[in-house]
Protein backbone atom coordinates (compact mmCIF):
# COMPACT_ATOMS: atom_id res chain seq x y z
CA UNK A 1 0.00 0.00 0.00
CA UNK A 2 1.38 3.89 -0.84
CA UNK A 3 2.40 6.14 1.90
CA UNK A 4 -0.24 8.76 0.32
CA UNK A 5 -3.12 9.27 2.44
CA UNK A 6 -6.72 9.30 0.76
CA UNK A 7 -10.47 9.84 1.86
CA UNK A 8 -11.16 11.25 5.46
CA UNK A 9 -8.18 11.89 7.35
CA UNK A 10 -10.01 10.31 10.54
CA UNK A 11 -9.75 6.98 8.54
CA UNK A 12 -6.24 6.94 8.14
CA UNK A 13 -5.55 8.09 11.55
CA UNK A 14 -7.56 5.03 12.96
CA UNK A 15 -6.44 2.33 10.65
CA UNK A 16 -2.95 3.05 11.60
CA UNK A 17 -3.44 3.36 15.53
CA UNK A 18 -2.23 0.32 17.74
CA UNK A 19 -5.32 -1.74 18.47
CA UNK A 20 -6.05 -4.56 21.29
CA UNK A 21 -5.93 -8.21 20.80
CA UNK A 22 -9.26 -9.57 19.17
CA UNK A 23 -11.98 -11.42 21.25
CA UNK A 24 -14.73 -12.70 20.23
CA UNK A 25 -17.73 -10.01 20.06
CA UNK A 26 -15.11 -7.17 20.38
CA UNK A 27 -16.83 -4.45 17.26
CA UNK A 28 -14.90 -4.14 14.36
CA UNK A 29 -15.20 -0.64 12.15
CA UNK A 30 -14.62 -1.28 8.42
CA UNK A 31 -13.00 2.19 7.11
CA UNK A 32 -14.11 3.12 3.62
CA UNK A 33 -13.01 6.16 2.15
CA UNK A 34 -14.74 8.22 4.45
CA UNK A 35 -17.58 5.95 5.71
CA UNK A 36 -17.69 3.45 8.24
CA UNK A 37 -19.55 0.12 8.61
CA UNK A 38 -19.88 -1.70 11.76
CA UNK A 39 -19.06 -5.84 12.53
CA UNK A 40 -18.42 -7.75 15.52
CA UNK A 41 -15.66 -10.48 16.09
CA UNK A 42 -17.38 -14.03 15.41
CA UNK A 43 -14.29 -16.72 15.20
CA UNK A 44 -10.63 -15.90 16.25
CA UNK A 45 -8.86 -18.38 13.96
CA UNK A 46 -5.17 -17.63 15.38
CA UNK A 47 -3.26 -14.42 16.26
CA UNK A 48 -3.35 -13.18 12.51
CA UNK A 49 -6.71 -14.20 11.23
CA UNK A 50 -10.16 -13.77 12.14
CA UNK A 51 -13.77 -14.13 10.43
CA UNK A 52 -15.87 -11.34 11.45
CA UNK A 53 -19.76 -10.13 10.71
CA UNK A 54 -21.84 -7.52 9.46
CA UNK A 55 -23.97 -5.84 12.08
CA UNK A 56 -27.30 -3.81 11.89
CA UNK A 57 -26.75 -0.14 12.18
CA UNK A 58 -30.16 2.05 13.20
CA UNK A 59 -29.70 5.72 13.59
CA UNK A 60 -31.78 6.75 16.44
CA UNK A 61 -30.55 10.90 16.00
CA UNK A 62 -32.44 13.84 14.68
CA UNK A 63 -29.31 16.01 13.17
CA UNK A 64 -30.69 14.76 9.33
CA UNK A 65 -27.59 15.01 6.95
CA UNK A 66 -25.13 15.66 9.24
CA UNK A 67 -22.18 14.80 10.60
CA UNK A 68 -23.37 14.59 13.98
CA UNK A 69 -24.73 10.96 13.94
CA UNK A 70 -25.62 8.34 16.83
CA UNK A 71 -26.54 5.19 16.07
CA UNK A 72 -27.84 1.78 18.01
CA UNK A 73 -26.10 -1.39 16.83
CA UNK A 74 -27.20 -4.87 16.58
CA UNK A 75 -26.35 -8.14 15.66
CA UNK A 76 -27.30 -9.35 12.19
CA UNK A 77 -26.95 -13.25 12.01
CA UNK A 78 -26.86 -13.28 8.65
CA UNK A 79 -25.03 -10.92 7.87
CA UNK A 80 -22.21 -10.53 5.12
CA UNK A 81 -19.11 -12.62 6.83
CA UNK A 82 -15.79 -11.33 6.18
CA UNK A 83 -12.21 -13.01 7.08
CA UNK A 84 -9.56 -10.48 8.49
CA UNK A 85 -5.54 -11.40 8.31
CA UNK A 86 -2.83 -9.19 9.65
CA UNK A 87 -0.42 -8.14 7.49
CA UNK A 88 2.49 -5.82 7.61
CA UNK A 89 0.99 -4.15 10.72
CA UNK A 90 -2.74 -3.78 9.35
CA UNK A 91 -5.65 -5.40 9.41
CA UNK A 92 -6.79 -6.22 5.72
CA UNK A 93 -9.61 -8.44 4.50
CA UNK A 94 -9.69 -11.00 1.95
CA UNK A 95 -11.12 -10.20 -1.01
CA UNK A 96 -13.63 -12.69 -2.37
CA UNK A 97 -14.31 -13.64 -6.53
CA UNK A 98 -17.01 -15.45 -8.19
CA UNK A 99 -16.52 -18.59 -10.44
CA UNK A 100 -18.59 -21.41 -11.59
CA UNK A 101 -18.54 -24.66 -9.55
CA UNK A 102 -18.86 -28.58 -11.24
CA UNK A 103 -22.63 -27.57 -11.70
CA UNK A 104 -22.34 -24.49 -13.75
CA UNK A 105 -23.80 -22.91 -10.33
CA UNK A 106 -22.03 -19.26 -9.44
CA UNK A 107 -20.15 -19.35 -6.52
CA UNK A 108 -18.11 -17.12 -4.27
CA UNK A 109 -14.47 -18.23 -2.90
CA UNK A 110 -12.65 -16.63 -1.20
CA UNK A 111 -9.56 -15.30 -2.49
CA UNK A 112 -5.60 -14.82 -0.85
CA UNK A 113 -5.96 -10.98 -2.12
CA UNK A 114 -6.42 -8.17 -0.06
CA UNK A 115 -9.07 -5.62 0.31
CA UNK A 116 -8.15 -1.78 0.03
CA UNK A 117 -9.87 -0.79 3.24
CA UNK A 118 -8.43 -0.50 6.30
CA UNK A 119 -9.99 -1.95 9.62
CA UNK A 120 -10.47 -1.18 13.02
CA UNK A 121 -10.46 -4.02 15.80
CA UNK A 122 -11.68 -2.67 19.13
CA UNK A 123 -14.96 -0.63 18.18
CA UNK A 124 -17.66 -0.77 15.62
CA UNK A 125 -19.09 2.05 14.29
CA UNK A 126 -21.02 3.78 11.60
CA UNK A 127 -20.81 6.47 9.64
CA UNK A 128 -22.12 7.91 6.53
CA UNK A 129 -20.57 11.10 4.61
CA UNK A 130 -23.31 12.98 2.78
CA UNK A 131 -20.91 15.19 1.17
CA UNK A 132 -20.11 12.52 -1.56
Amino acid sequence: MSKKWYGSIVNRIAENSTMPKPEIGMGVTELCYTDREPYEVIEIINDKKIKIREMIAKRVDTNGMSECQDYKYFKKLDGEVKTLVFRNGKWRDLRKEYENDENGKLVTVETKKLGCNGWLIGNAEKYFDYSF
